[in-house]
């Protein structure tokens, strides 16, 4: 119950600065100082698709160096909660169980119901596995 009420509070905190348009948010700029060549990853757009139970899943590539990232690349999976009040959706909360080994996407899939009715309503409830964990690329090439 502790690492789930933390994985909330760091997961509320990173929402303060989401954007309440999707499809602007999927498709940013990289941050003042990131390596050239990241374009590629920030305009990438998702595509959710069905995986059951109402959670939508997708793939994104990430730079497997981002010091070069025009390199090798990985997958990583994704799962989501739509908000319950599309027209009242805020934003994206992005979660993270803590690991090492953690599967963000399992986490979603048993905990995103147990966020409060508010949550749910006004917000996509996101999780992702990271490098080498579930169904996301191994993190060696």
């Amino acid at each position: 119950m502790r690492l789930i009420a933390t994985a909330i509070v760091l997961s509320l905190a990173m929402v303060a600065g989401c954007d309440s348009q999707p499809e602007q948010t999927s498709r940013q700029r990289p941050p003042a100082g990131a390596a050239a060549g990241m374009d590629t990853y920030y305009k990438q757009r998702l595509n959710w698709s069905d995986c059951g139970d109402g959670f939508q899943c997708a793939t994104a590539e990430v730079p497997l160096d981002y010091a070069r990232p025009g390199g090798d690349r990985l997958r990583l999976s994704l799962t989501r909660l739509p908000a319950e009040d599309g027209s009242r959706r805020v934003g994206s909360l992005f979660t993270n169980p803590g690991g090492p080994g953690g599967s963000g996407v399992q986490f979603v899939r048993q905990a995103a119901r147990t966020f409060g009715a508010d949550v749910r309503k006004r917000f996509d409830i996101i999780g992702f596995d990271p490098r080498g964990v579930g169904s996301s690329s191994p993190s060696a090439a």
